[in-house]
């Protein structure tokens, strides 16, 4: 800020504010528009949209504000403008209606040269990560500064130093596996670009009191806090309002808690939307289109019941794309204490939890931001380093022959491990060396357990749907053939039953098969998993068999099922 005033045409900006110069009964008169603002450059997205003004004054305890203003808010009502600057500590913008609209013009009008890079969102920007109020790095010696579409609260606090969050928070988390991968989730957010990895979550789960919401709470102190549940947000909320929380969260980890309240119509199309990082296409008020909201982050999950399980309350079914998105972890670690297994002292788990609950109200957001720093220093030998840190993980945890959507979940939890564990060396945990890969390996683990099988999700899912028609509908609809190829009647018939040489066999009609059996599936997919796990016999090159001519049912080619299959798991 200038020490002295400077005139500029009408204008004129100096310590006791601006000022505007007009000539009455041609006599110049000086009337006072606000208290010192300064406009201190122009700011312009790397397109060269997006124009705005970086504007900066300061309250009347001596704090410097700054704001990259949006030209197109001058666009509209202006008494926004006046009330985001009132707030946050201009002492005095003139109430004069006329004097105002000056007021206005000196912003839009005032000459500076200086140039600042403006960027919408936070996350990384080439070399620099922005944050609402820090630019943290530099990007070869240009300004850049956070510009956003739409201003929001937002809980990207900082409370205490990184030290204090260490020795009070962090050290508490130690032995207790879901805690230190909820922080290290925390910490795994700004290597997903910087790593190439795509976007996902991680969802607690169990009855109530098991410590889910407190481990949410702990974790997200290490991004920020202050917000009346820290930096938790709920699920509560429309599919726009989460677009808007994932774009804010862009590069970092979001904390949901309560998937019970997601419409369970939508849960899955939500971890879908999440996980994909970009929300839906919109037409604006002139029918153009409108700036489509765009993330790449992890987010942590809590509720009651898993993703699969709060969907089928309404009758819908996820598939195993959408497991994949969001990895069920059951929050209960085994130990009889629910989520905790190292209390470190204190008398009981409810104990645990308060001080833990409390802790995070007094330190909060200065690891995130030290650990940014060290991101940034290490920038070059990050990718190789996080890479051979999921080479180890998967050569420990992954079993030979693991499908692809198992792969998919172990790479998220090494790099949510890696990520803790490079959090440790920059002295920013007070963990031992490998708490968090132990931890990342114990909750894959539990995911196995609760997924059942390391092949795919969605053919286990389709023979067990196989395995359900037949147990509820053997007896109904299923005409025994008897040896002279001859039975009763059976309506509404979905094949036959045949015991030849000691092995007996459902014979399903083709169009049953693939309308009812498999509803909801591929049924050559379902036919393969079927026939690959020994359930299915083929003819030849097809899936299905010929029978022979029955009473009511000539000669067809149906599907052949083992009997066996109802011993399967």
């Amino acid at each position: 800020m200038q020490d002295t005033g400077v005139r500029r045409g009408d204008f004129e900006v100096g310590p006791e504010g601006v000022f505007v110069f007009e000539t009455k009964e041609k006599k110049e008169c000086r009337s006072r528009l606000a208290a010192r603002i300064d406009v201190i450059a122009q700011t312009r997205n790397a397109d060269g949209k997006a124009w705005g003004r970086l504007l900066q004054w300061k309250d009347d305890e001596g704090r410097v504000h700054e704001w990259a203003m949006p030209m197109e808010v001058l666009a509209m009502d202006s008494r926004e403008v006046r009330a985001r600057l009132l707030s946050e500590g201009l002492t005095f913008i003139t109430t004069d209606g006329r004097l105002r609209s000056r007021f206005t013009e000196y912003l839009q009008t005032w000459t500076v040269e200086a140039r600042a890079r403006s960027v919408a969102r936070i996350g990384w920007h080439e070399n620099v990560y922005v944050l609402p109020d820090e630019i943290l790095g530099s990007n070869d010696g240009e300004h850049v500064v956070f510009q956003p579409t739409h201003e929001a609260d937002h809980y990207w606090s900082v409370k205490g130093t990184a030290e204090q969050w260490r020795d009070n928070v962090g050290c508490l988390c130690a032995g207790n596996s879901r805690i230190v991968l909820a922080v290290s989730c925390a910490f795994a957010g700004p290597l997903l670009s910087i790593t190439e990895t795509e976007s996902g979550g991680v969802h607690l789960y169990g009855l109530s009191s098991r410590g889910k919401t407190t481990a949410l709470r702990v974790a997200g102190s290490v991004c920020g806090g202050g917000g009346p549940d820290g930096f938790l947000q709920s699920w509560r909320t429309t599919v726009n309002g989460l677009e808007a929380n994932a774009e804010a969260h862009n590069d970092a980890t979001l904390f949901l808690d309560e998937l019970a309240q997601v419409d369970p119509l939508v849960a899955s199309e939500t971890a879908y939307l999440l996980a994909n990082g970009q929300g839906k296409g919109r037409m604006t008020k002139t029918l153009g289109a409108a700036r489509r909201l765009r993330w790449n982050l992890l987010y942590v999950s809590s509720g009651e019941l898993t993703l699969s399980d709060h969907a089928a309350t309404a009758g819908k079914r996820t598939r195993g794309g959408a497991e994949v998105r969001l990895l069920n972890i059951d929050a209960d670690a085994g130990g009889g204490m629910g989520l905790f297994q190292d209390l470190h002292g204190r008398g009981s788990p409810s104990e645990f939890a308060d001080e833990l609950r409390n802790l995070t109200t007094q330190f909060y957001g200065a690891p995130f931001r030290e650990f940014v720093r060290h991101l940034i220093a290490d920038r070059e030998t990050l990718k190789e380093l996080v890479r051979s840190f999921h080479e180890c993980f998967v050569a420990n945890s992954v079993s030979d022959g693991a499908t692809g959507e198992v792969m998919r979940a172990a790479a998220r939890f090494a790099l949510i491990g890696a990520a803790g564990e490079l959090a440790t060396s920059y002295g920013l945990t007070g963990w031992r060396a490998d708490e968090a890969l132990n931890a990342a390996d114990r909750c894959f683990s539990a995911w196995l357990t609760k997924r059942g099988t390391e092949g795919s999700s969605d053919e286990d899912a389709a023979v067990r749907q196989v395995r359900q028609f037949i147990e509820s509908h053997g007896a109904g609809r299923f005409q025994r053939l008897p040896a002279n190829g001859d039975g009763d009647r059976i309506y509404n018939r979905a094949g036959f039953i045949r015991t030849q040489t000691g092995t007996t066999e459902y014979l399903i009609l083709r169009e049953v098969f693939t309308n009812e059996v498999c509803k909801g599936y591929d049924y050559q997919m379902v036919a393969k998993a079927l026939h690959e796990r020994g359930f299915l016999r083929r003819q030849g090159d097809e899936w299905t068999v010929k029978t022979t001519t029955v009473s009511g049912c000539p000669q067809a080619r149906v599907f052949a099922v083992s009997e066996s299959i109802l011993a399967h798991n």
